[in-house]
């Protein structure tokens, strides 16, 4: 699916928010979860996503 540039950047900065929680929680995923004022399960959630972007990315490189 399309995405705006904008919304790019949005992803970009929310991911990196998360895994900066992570570091600073030792991975600890409730603990970050709590830290980034979400819960535990948006926080997988989120995890999963990115996950699955990052996956893709990789696919899109490798194909061209």
């Amino acid at each position: 699916a399309f995405q705006s540039r904008d919304a790019l950047a949005l992803d970009g900065i929310e991911r990196h928010t998360i895994l900066e929680a992570l570091g600073r929680t030792g991975g600890h995923h409730q603990k970050a979860a709590d830290l980034l004022g979400i819960s535990r399960r948006t926080l997988s959630r989120k995890l999963k996503t990115y996950r699955m972007q990052e996956q893709a990315e990789e696919v899109s490189v490798y194909s061209n």
